[in-house]
């Protein structure tokens, strides 16, 4: 597993965190499936999530997707859970909390790097 911690912000709890998934339909299935089968409760983001944020809507416990550069406005405050096959690292430092989980994964790396982000101190 590769992954990087960026940053840190105050511990959330579980059961009331909300994670978001911004991938391609089938990508969103099997992460909400892995996450479901460990006990967390993940949503496909909407039709243009980004635009959703930017008029003020409430930013993700976790956002989990593989296009970063589309949150970059929300780099100081939003927990980014950046999977890629070939994640671009620099992209990734931007965020002050970030993990980076590289495609092809293990259900137990994801969940791993779901918890580290939500239990971060």
């Amino acid at each position: 597993m590769s992954d990087l911690l960026c940053g840190t912000a105050e511990p959330l709890r579980a059961e009331t965190c909300s994670i978001v998934v911004v991938e391609d339909p089938q990508i969103q299935k099997l992460i909400q499936g892995l996450l479901g089968r460990s006990g967390y409760h993940a949503q496909a983001a909407a039709q243009d999530y980004r635009r959703t944020l930017l008029e003020g809507g409430n930013l993700p416990s976790v956002l989990i997707t593989n296009q970063p550069s589309l949150f970059l406005a929300f780099a100081d405050e939003l927990p980014l859970l950046y999977v890629a096959a070939m994640p671009d690292l620099r992209l990734a430092a931007m965020f002050r909390r970030c993990r980076v989980l590289r495609k092809p994964f293990h259900t137990a790396e994801l969940v791993a790097s779901v918890d580290r982000l939500i239990h971060a101190a």
